[in-house]
């Protein structure tokens, strides 16, 4: 061990004398070069050191020397652990030991010039103790904080889904038509802007909905929904359509002495009878003249059945004109009613100025219709159509019967007038009916009106009475049939 000292380099080593091992350190001393002497300083390696060097590395140590001398920082387990840690393993390598009072790591270091064999050791479960105690918090503290985030995500959870669940409500009450609604939202944020906007748009809608309510009263509800579909504009277009004219007969001098409040109350009663069978079959209300009224069918909206659809509700309404006489004048007196129905193309649309709209058609074949209304009072029938409608009808319920060839005003060709009845007719009445016409047309007078009076007797022809009396006419003035059947049809000049 001295050989480095003799060499004239610093030398050490681990001696064990019977005070203990002694570590010692020595340097050689010279004279002019001449080594004149070695001086050497040691230390006691005890119990006392171990302890100092384990309480700085924060480790335990435990160390073998000799044959059987143990030393450790903690003497009691020094045998202990040195048999134990000699089975640990390889030197250098950390291990995990497992001791009677727990698992330990350990590491060994073979005995040097300056160190006998020791071995540094730890307890594992102390170390784990402190991890799992952090674990612990650290889970603990998780735990609040998943509480917390909870309770704070419900308080979250039910701001956001409140407004949400009133807007639904509020929703679901405006898919019932109820605008009334309003939501109450004073969260301070979107949801509040989002909730005055909905009210706005209720609002709206109960505004749309109440001007849809006022013009379903002025105009029919298909006009009232064309006008609140998009913007209107002035004119029309040109189309096919039947037009319905009705009046009452007599009302005037039935009305007399009638309070005009009472007159009103049986007018709008009347009016609603007779519309609820035109708006039955997607028929328009075009307006109300007194006691007369104007029907469209197949506009606004276009129905390829337009022509039996008039037909059918002229029907309709004078059946539905007995009930009503009988409610209101039960004493036996009523009204009457006249109804004219013409099929062509029109000139249909929104026509006014730009502040007061009135939808309506236009044209000769309108003028028509109000001319074969007229005609039902001198024909004694309560519904009359033109050769155009006739044309475009199916008589299913109800029959048909050719009446007479005229000219109206404003018309310079004649048309055809058809009778429409409710219900089966006598083909016999028919076919007497036509051969007494022929029988006219051919200026045979006298045999035609023969026809026409027995007409008169058997069925209360109220035609053919007419017709009877125009023949008892042309015998006394025959040039009468020539000046009043011209172009093929009787004229009329009045309207």
């Amino acid at each position: 061990a001295l050989d480095p000292c003799l060499s004239g380099e610093a030398c050490r080593g681990l001696v064990q004398s019977e005070m203990g091992l002694i570590q010692w350190v020595g340097r050689p001393v010279f004279d002019a070069d001449f080594l004149i002497g070695i001086v050497i300083v040691g230390q006691k390696l005890d119990q006392q050191n171990l302890q100092r060097i384990a309480f700085l590395a924060d480790v335990h140590l435990v160390t073998a020397y000799g044959a059987n001398d143990r030393m450790g920082s903690h003497p009691e387990d020094a045998d202990l652990w040195v048999d134990l840690f000699s089975r640990a393993g390889i030197a250098g390598e950390l291990q995990e030991v497992e001791a009677s009072n727990g698992t330990f790591l350990t590491q060994k270091y073979e005995a040097s010039d300056f160190f006998p064999t020791y071995w540094v050791y730890k307890s594992l479960d102390s170390e784990m103790a402190s991890v799992n105690q952090v674990q612990t918090r650290l889970l603990g503290l998780g735990v609040i904080l998943l509480v917390l985030g909870l309770v704070f995500s419900h308080f979250v959870a039910r701001a956001v889904s409140k407004p949400i669940l009133e807007l639904k409500s509020a929703a679901e009450a405006v898919g019932r038509l109820d605008y009334s609604v309003q939501t109450h939202i004073s969260s301070q944020d979107e949801f509040q802007e989002l909730g005055q906007a909905f009210n706005r748009m209720v609002q709206g809608l109960a505004e749309k909905e109440r001007i849809r309510g006022v013009m379903d009263k002025v105009v029919s509800r298909e006009v009232a929904e064309e006008l609140l579909a998009g913007e209107v504009h002035l004119g029309g277009e040109e189309r096919v359509a039947s037009v319905l004219f009705s009046d009452l007969r007599g009302f005037t001098s039935l009305s007399e002495g009638m309070a005009p409040p009472k007159l009103l109350d049986l007018l709008n009663a009347y009016f609603t009878e007779i519309s609820s069978c035109v708006e039955a079959r997607h028929g328009l209300i075009d307006k109300y003249i007194g006691d007369a009224m104007m029907a469209l069918f197949g506009v606004p909206i276009a129905r390829e059945n337009h022509a039996q659809l008039a037909v059918e509700s002229a029907l309709e309404m004078i059946r539905k004109l007995g009930p009503f006489n009988q409610r209101h004048f039960p004493s036996g007196s009523g009204l009457a009613m006249g109804i004219g129905i013409n099929s062509g193309r029109v000139v249909a649309g929104n026509m006014g100025s730009e502040h007061r709209l009135n939808y309506t058609v236009i044209g000769d074949e309108v003028n028509l219709a109000s001319r074969l209304e007229g005609l039902t009072k001198y024909y004694r029938v309560p519904l009359l159509i033109s050769g155009a409608t006739a044309e475009q009808i199916e008589p299913v319920h109800f029959s048909l019967r050719f009446l007479d060839r005229v000219r109206v005003k404003g018309k310079q060709d004649a048309i055809s007038l058809f009778e429409v009845v409710d219900g089966p007719m006598d083909p016999m009445k028919k076919q007497r009916y036509q051969e007494a016409w022929t029988a006219m047309m051919a200026q045979q007078f006298g045999p035609a009106m023969g026809l026409f009076e027995e007409l008169v007797a058997k069925y209360e022809d109220g035609p053919a009475q007419t017709l009877m009396e125009r023949c008892r006419i042309y015998l006394e003035k025959p040039e009468l049939y020539v000046q009043q059947y011209q172009q093929g049809g009787f004229g009329f000049e009045s309207k």
